[in-house]
């Protein structure tokens, strides 16, 4: 803030502009994120608790892409930093308003906040459902190792049905696992690349089973912030909200 002071000169009267430094509660003091989570804790007043969760995800996800870029070349990093500038509303605005279905009478510019938010949060939703597709990718085809690999089997990465000539130690293996009697099988390793072995093969891409059961999970996980088709003990269906964010 600039406070104007008037100070009075021997000939006449001067007007000088000096600059008063004043410490606002709301301002935030050092740049470090423990003083900044300390300081929400040590607050008698409730503090809004967004800013820091922003904060602790945007170091997450830049220890995440950091992670991720360790390893690679110029040109894998330049396909990399290529594909982190996608946009829903920079390059391809005309087709994302018509994906939209907006209603003409809204009448929203080009530059408008309103297609910038939606934008956002298109990206945030993409994002999410990706991951989560990621995370169920992942988990099948761990699955699928130690259940059915064998030589002469499929391959389990391509996501096809189960060979029909199964072995009866995997039929077994199986079985005990779904009924509970052998618990350290989680624990075996997973089969790598050797001798006597196939190499491994390519990462494939998602496909759209991924992606849906990776929605329904994320439908599942925030079941618990409803009551399971009953509002106040009064029965019925009720409209539920789709979660994905």
């Amino acid at each position: 803030m600039e406070v104007e002071a008037l100070e009075d000169g021997d000939d006449k009267l001067a007007a000088k502009a000096q600059k008063i430094t004043i410490k606002l509660p709301w301002e935030i003091s050092t740049i470090y994120s423990e003083v900044l989570r300390q300081a929400g804790h040590q607050s008698d007043d409730e503090e809004d608790e967004d800013d820091i969760e922003a904060h602790e995800a945007s170091i997450q996800r830049l220890k995440e892409a950091d992670d991720a870029t360790r390893q690679m070349t110029r040109e894998e990093y330049q396909h990399y930093s290529d594909c982190r500038q996608a946009s829903f509303t920079y390059r391809k605005a005309k087709r994302f308003r018509d994906f939209l279905n907006l209603p003409p009478h809204l009448d929203l510019r080009p530059n408008d906040d309103t297609i910038d938010i939606v934008g956002f949060l298109a990206f945030e939703m993409v994002r999410s459902l990706t991951l989560a597709g990621l995370e169920v990718k992942k988990s099948l085809e761990e699955s699928y190792l130690r259940d059915d690999y064998a030589p002469s089997s499929t391959s389990p990465l391509l996501g096809k049905r189960k060979a029909n000539s199964q072995t009866e130690a995997a039929k077994r293996a199986r079985r005990e696992r779904i009924d509970g009697e052998d618990d350290d099988d989680d624990d075996t390793p997973l089969p790598t690349s050797s001798l006597f072995l196939p190499p491994p093969e390519a990462r494939t891409a998602l496909r759209p089973e991924h992606i849906q059961d990776a929605f329904a999970r994320m439908q599942a996980d925030s079941s618990h912030h409803r009551s399971a088709g009953m509002r106040n003990w009064r029965g019925g269906l009720v409209r539920t909200r789709v979660s994905l964010i």
